[in-house]
């Protein structure tokens, strides 16, 4: 499982004085939502806790899983944000670190200035900290910076154990000389539909109603292993896999009825599918791709932001009481 803490917003932070050596980045996040272009290993992932943060890593398995960059736009005052400037909003994560660990070590607050590739920079504020987790002491290097649209601004995190700290600055740094901003930036809310989130469990979920709901009228739950039992040729049971059951909803077959549209856009889905996906190849909740389900009420498509060991899965949903999904009337979010 990841050890990592949740501070309730990403960032990150460097070491300004050293000089980043050639690092390879092949990949490109590029989201609209986002308002930047950023680059990341080959070998590294990325989730999507929220719809406003993005989590890099490396693989799971391997050392650099517990090596963060963590991206999160926080929205100013002038979209109804709380926050007037970047020192707010420095200020404002500090008290969220100290509230979340007792023994947590601030320091090296200051300015911060990273020239870019194309000739522009980044400028704002950064600060480091150390703090004991599960046994280690964790570095997190952070920086605020606004964005040129003056409406949002951008939270960067690198943390990793501080022993395995400086292992990965080089990718840091790397992705940071990547860095662009797109044009025209959007606000952190994006534009269209604005889709509510959840966090599925075990103790299921009512899409409908956005919250927890109770056997026999809940929509699902989460379980380690296919619905039916049956062995996936690609996926095994109990190896960090989560899959959504709904069997309950056929008192006939006990079928599932779910379907994974695969890594697509939410907002292209608009119709529920003439199929199911079939056991025993019923694939388990992957980032990034939504997936259709039937609801005890209706039907309800939900995209994969991020899935964690304990059994839980991030998702941004949209319910509907028919077979379509007519993005008008965003569902209430809870």
């Amino acid at each position: 499982m990841r050890r990592y803490l949740i501070l309730a917003v990403g960032v990150l932070v460097l070491s300004l004085a050293i000089q980043a050596q050639t690092v390879n980045l092949e990949n490109w996040f590029q989201e609209e939502l986002f308002g930047f272009v950023v680059a990341y290993p080959e070998d590294w992932i990325y989730q999507r806790p929220s719809e406003v943060t993005v989590v890099f890593s490396g693989q799971p398995g391997t050392a650099a899983y517990h090596a963060t960059v963590t991206i999160q736009n926080v929205a100013s005052t002038r979209i109804g944000g709380v926050f007037e400037d970047v020192m707010s909003v420095v200020n404002d994560y500090k008290c969220q670190l100290t509230s979340a660990v007792a023994e947590i070590y601030i320091y090296d607050h200051e300015t911060w200035v990273w020239p870019l590739e194309n000739g522009k920079e980044l400028s704002g504020i950064g600060f480091k900290a150390e703090y004991p987790f599960q046994g280690d002491v964790f570095k997190t290097s952070q920086v605020i910076f606004p964005h040129p649209n003056g409406n949002i601004f951008c939270s960067w995190a690198y943390s990793a154990p501080k022993e395995d700290y400086d292992d990965y600055v080089d990718i840091v740094y790397a992705m940071f000389d990547s860095w662009e901003f797109t044009t025209p930036a959007p606000t952190p809310n994006g534009s269209g539909t604005s889709y509510p989130e959840a966090t599925l469990t075990h103790s299921g979920f009512d899409f409908s109603e956005g919250t927890t709901g109770e056997y026999p009228t809940y929509d699902g739950e989460i379980i380690f292993w296919q619905p039916g039992a049956a062995t996936h040729p690609d996926y095994p049971r109990d190896s960090g896999y989560l899959w959504w059951r709904n069997t309950h909803l056929d008192n006939v077959n006990y079928a599932s009825q779910t379907k994974d549209m695969g890594a697509v856009d939410i907002a292209t889905v608009q119709e529920v599918p003439a199929e199911w996906d079939k056991s025993p190849l019923i694939p388990p909740l992957l980032v990034g791709h939504t997936i259709v389900a039937k609801c005890y009420d209706g039907y309800v498509k939900f995209q994969v932001i991020s899935v964690t060991a304990d059994e839980s899965a991030r998702v941004k949903y949209w319910y509907s009481p028919d077979t379509t999904f007519a993005e008008g009337t965003p569902t209430p979010t809870p």
